[in-house]
């Protein structure tokens, strides 16, 4: 419970991702709970010492300064690291030693000189670089300042210069062999960060299906994982007319999308040097107005990537950010891998487009044969309807019925039952039961349309299984073939008995070489061939002739 109690105000509770920032955060919470320490031993010193009958006004005004400040700046340093917040906990600290460090009372002495060390010392491990700079700055020009006036315990010419000298090579050498390792450790740690990113980037775009959302996450991943101020994606697409390119680019101000136009460049422009030399493009604001006139207002360097795959560009990546030289080795290597990986996501989905234009232009060539299959087959079960219903008629019959028992012939059967009814105008089998008699009628289908049916009475007590029902579909078809078969065998001999009786009526009439006889032998030909009771042939050129004159003069009118 106590441990627990004390991890609260010893240990920092925030998990900081920057391993360098976890060491500095730990460190600073330690040295924060010292200066307090040493503050409480300062305290009670004072207050002993005016116990003692000191007069207030020598403990001067850095007492009363460090009185006040140093709590709140301890308290504030350690609230701050437990909640993320390192670097106002690191002013906050800097800003304690830098009051600790200033000559307030106009003395300059080795505790001011030992102040100002530890205010440089801590400037240059926790603060940025310009920070770093203006610290070390107002405190040297205030140490300067101090020493040059004309006050009694100020110290000589050659003092001064020497603390000036001292604290200026003790700045210098923290630059170097401070803040550069620093800087370079935070760099790495950034590059680490970013190559991370970049494998969860890998990792999501294998489930992108759109060409929109892939740009999308793509800069999303510049902007907000890799940290630079503006992307955009330039591409080159069927309507690629030189100069014309589509760009998508992230959204401005509370917009933070992306925003999709058709924009021309001028030749001079560093995005279509990137797409001519297929090579990246660094460009900063020293370059030609000409080659950046691309650039936000804001932007101080930009660099251009083309999007290759194989020999094919497929456009350009465009980062611009507000810093003068932010792309170093490393970062241009992970923002080219990104955009390989873009590339390939990229013509991966203008594949899969194509293959699905085609198969739509496949699925819409199907469904017009479909739809044509199916007009055929409806006018094929029309017209076996209609040739069925032409034999029945020529045969002078509506419908052919017959019932058969076993044991017994077949007989001509006039009803139609209601089963059987139902299985023609269904088109499908139909089980009835009629007291202990099962009736199963089966339509006779032929390309598609019910010629027919068929009914069976099964005993009591056996129902009918599906085998049974394909058995029986399977027969019905096989009968409608047969009664096919056996209507196109009887039609092709009455086409031959037809033509039979028609050459041999033509052999008679050329044979006969008297008009009369030939009319009679007509005559006798149409009565045989349609049962006629009467003939009458009726010949009269006259007519005939009278009605072309009629009809030539009607033309010349």
């Amino acid at each position: 419970m106590i441990w627990r109690w004390l991890r609260r105000f010893f240990i920092v509770q925030h998990n900081y991702t920057n391993p360098v920032i976890r060491m500095k955060a730990n460190g600073l919470l330690i040295v924060s709970w010292f200066l307090l320490l040493l503050w409480l031993a300062g305290i009670t010193t004072a207050f002993y010492n005016l116990s003692q009958g000191q007069d207030v006004a020598a403990l001067g005004l850095r007492f009363f300064v460090t009185l006040i400040a140093t709590p709140l700046l301890i308290f504030g340093t350690q609230y701050f690291l437990q909640h993320g917040q390192f670097n106002f906990a690191a002013q906050a600290i800097v800003g304690l030693l830098f009051i600790n460090a200033l000559p307030l009372e106009l003395i300059i002495d080795f505790r001011i000189i030992l102040s100002a060390v530890l205010t440089l010392i801590a400037a240059s491990l926790l603060l940025p670089r310009i920070a770093y700079i203006l610290v070390g700055g107002v405190l040297g020009l205030t140490i300067i300042g101090i020493g040059l006036l004309p006050l009694e315990v100020a110290p000589t010419t050659q003092q001064l210069t020497t603390i000036i000298l001292l604290i200026a090579a003790i700045a210098i050498f923290l630059y170097i062999f401070g803040a550069q390792p620093q800087r370079i450790a935070e760099q790495s740690h950034l590059d680490y960060s970013r190559l991370l990113e970049l494998s969860r980037f890998a990792r999501d775009i294998e489930t992108i299906d759109k060409r929109n959302t892939l740009l999308n996450t793509t800069i999303h991943l510049i902007t907000q994982r890799f940290h630079y101020s503006f992307a955009q994606v330039y591409l080159i697409d069927e309507q690629y007319t030189g100069g014309q390119l589509l760009r998508v680019r992230a959204g401005l101000g509370l917009d933070r999308g992306t925003v999709t136009g058709r924009v021309r460049l001028r030749d001079t422009s560093g995005i279509l040097e990137a797409l001519r030399t297929k090579s990246s493009v660094l460009l900063t604001r020293e370059d030609n107005e000409l080659r950046r006139d691309y650039f936000l207002a804001a932007t101080y360097s930009a660099l251009a990537i083309p999007l290759i795959h194989g020999e094919e560009v497929l456009g350009v990546l465009d980062v611009q950010t507000s810093e003068n030289y932010p792309f170093s080795e490393h970062a241009l290597a992970l923002l080219e891998t990104v955009v390989n990986l873009l590339a390939g996501k990229l013509y991966e989905l203008e594949e899969q487009a194509e293959i699905r234009k085609a198969m739509q232009e496949q699925t819409q060539i199907t469904n017009t044969l479909r739809q044509q299959l199916n007009e055929l087959r409806k006018q094929s079960r029309g017209t076996v309807s209609s040739t069925w219903e032409d034999y029945l008629t020529r045969r002078g019959l509506e419908a052919i019925g017959f019932n058969f028992a076993p044991g017994q012939s077949f007989t001509p059967a006039e009803d139609l039952p209601e089963e059987l009814r139902q299985a023609l105008e269904r088109g499908e089998i139909v089980i009835e039961t009629l007291g202990n008699t099962q009736i199963v009628s089966v339509p006779i289908r032929l390309a598609g349309a019910t010629v027919g049916a068929m009914a069976f009475e099964l005993p009591p007590g056996r129902p009918l299984t599906q085998r049974q029902r394909d058995m029986l579909a399977s027969i019905a078809d096989r009968l409608a073939q047969a009664l096919e078969n056996k209507r196109l065998v009887e039609q092709t001999q009455e086409q031959a008995l037809r033509e039979r009786k028609a050459n041999q009526a033509a052999a008679q009439l050329l044979s006969s070489t008297d008009v009369r006889a030939v009319l009679e032998i007509a005559a006798d030909t149409f009565n045989e061939a349609l049962g006629a009771v009467h003939t009458r042939i009726y010949l009269r050129p006259e007519d005939l002739a009278q009605a072309r004159i009629t009809a030539e003069e009607g033309g010349e009118e």
